[in-house]
């Protein structure tokens, strides 16, 4: 059996590929001139995408909660892992507003043409945007820290956090060596 904080990797895809899909749809009915609030087959199928996704996100983020308390009760280092929640809450925020938005749009039938498609496009597209950063941060803690890999130890991921931190800040005085040519 799957130990409950290895559940987060597993269930975060679903999220990802929702609310990409949901910018694919948006964007069609967009170029097509349609109405995101329509009760349309490919307005419909955003919505709901939208809201699915919101729901994947949320367990998603509750059993990252459990990953992360895992990861800091073994003594793994907790700031890259607080960062990756930081974007994945930001995410989850704007996909809840605009799942919320969309709901009232629809409810109250108020076309979502136009201008107004463009700009519920955009929060999409920037909710996507967010999405990246989050699977890049939560790829950087498995990735190259093993942050809840079986086999490495907090220390290794200590010394790799500092590693990295090294190797990305810009307040050293000193060259790094060229690899040695192959």
């Amino acid at each position: 059996m799957v130990p409950i904080y290895l559940i987060h990797p597993i269930v975060v895809h679903f999220p990802i590929v929702l609310f990409i899909l949901v910018l694919v749809f948006d964007a069609i009915i967009l170029v097509r001139g349609g109405d995101l609030a329509a009760r349309t087959t490919l307005a419909t199928t955003a919505f709901w995408l939208t809201w699915a996704g919101v729901v994947a996100a949320t367990a998603a983020a509750g059993f990252g909660v459990i990953a992360m308390n895992h990861a800091a009760t073994a003594g793994f280092p907790t700031d890259h892992i607080y960062e990756h929640a930081g974007y994945a809450r930001i995410t989850q925020i704007i996909f809840i507003a605009l799942a919320i938005a969309l709901s009232l749009l629809r409810w109250r039938k108020i076309a979502t043409t136009g201008i107004r498609a463009g700009l519920v496009t955009l929060v999409v597209l920037v909710g996507v945007i967010y999405v990246g950063l989050t699977a890049y941060h939560g790829g950087h803690l498995v990735y190259e820290m093993g942050v809840n890999v079986q086999g490495v130890t907090p220390a290794m991921a200590h010394d790799l956090a500092r590693q990295h931190e090294h190797e990305h800040g810009d307040d050293h005085d000193h060259e790094h060596a060229s690899p040695e040519p192959q």
